[in-house]
């Protein structure tokens, strides 16, 4: 991760997913509730984004919305919205949530200044490089994605602390 800048104060982190309402949301708010939980929510910007647009404006999907309650995350004030250009100048970080995802993004990105990788690169029990599409599953789907969005964001979280502690003149820490 040679394009971040861990000495900044603030790192934007953006998440993102087909269309912004099951998996990128639920990792913005479980990411912000980390940082918020770890006394860190200033060291961080987080958003979420689709690459597509067809659900721009929308809430999340009701049973993203119903599954992350009962992980006590909410998502009442969500609303999809589209990647942009300009999103990949004011983040720092992108988190793809698959590879499909990663592509998409990397097309547009590829003369951004910001740093792009996989969720699920984070993960410690990971049986795919892809955090699965539950939109049209059953509620058991859901439950699975956001615990692997949750074991991931906390792993992502914990090596950004790290390198930001390692930025100050120790060796940078590889990427899990």
């Amino acid at each position: 991760m040679d394009k971040i800048d861990f000495t900044k104060s603030e790192l934007g982190v953006l998440f993102v997913c087909l269309g912004n309402i099951c998996r990128s949301p639920v990792a913005r708010a479980v990411f912000h509730d980390k940082v918020k939980a770890a006394n860190v929510a200033a060291a961080f910007r987080v958003d979420s984004c689709g690459t597509g647009g067809w659900h721009a404006g929308e809430a999340a999907h009701v049973e993203t919305i119903k599954v992350s309650q009962t992980f006590g995350v909410s998502l009442v004030n969500h609303r999809a919205r589209q990647l942009r250009e300009d999103d990949l100048e004011n983040f720092d970080l992108v988190v793809a949530m698959d590879r499909s995802n990663f592509r998409d993004i990397r097309r547009i990105a590829s003369q951004s200044s910001a740093e792009l990788i996989l969720l699920r690169d984070f993960d410690p029990n990971p049986d795919s490089k892809d955090v699965p599409d539950p939109w049209g599953c059953e509620r058991d789907e859901f439950v699975r994605v956001h615990q692997i969005i949750d074991r991931s964001c906390e792993n992502l979280l914990q090596w950004l602390l790290a390198q930001r502690q390692c930025s100050t003149g120790a060796t940078k820490l590889k990427q899990p």
